[in-house]
């Protein structure tokens, strides 16, 4: 069923398709591959950087706390991990203390 005037022996359907997969990159390509994976690392380092300042932020309001002394409640090790990192261990604590004559109590160990 071949119309007139179409030669399908000597140009296959694909041909069109296959040379294009098979020219070089252009410029703009790699300098869009490469501006995606500067933004992905810098990204990253955004992330970072902004962690560190809020726990920077947090270390410098601790050193205005009142201190205090307080009472460990209970203290234990908590298997933790997942199939990528293993079995690890984990603190559990928990303690009272009191400010002003209230009475408190915590859990947590870090920021």
């Amino acid at each position: 069923m071949n119309q007139p005037g179409l030669d399908l022996q000597n140009q296959p359907a694909h041909h069109a398709r296959m040379e294009h997969q098979n020219e070089d990159p252009q410029p703009w390509q790699i300098s869009l591959i490469l501006a995606l994976i500067l933004l992905v690392l810098g990204g990253q380092g955004l992330f970072e950087w902004v962690g560190f300042g809020i726990r920077g932020a947090r270390a410098i309001g601790a050193s205005r706390w009142v201190m205090v002394e307080a009472e460990v409640q209970g203290s234990e090790a908590v298997e933790s991990g997942n199939f990528l990192t293993g079995t690890g261990w984990l603190p559990r604590i928990s303690y009272a203390y009191e400010i002003d004559g209230t009475s408190h109590t915590g859990d947590r160990f870090s920021f």
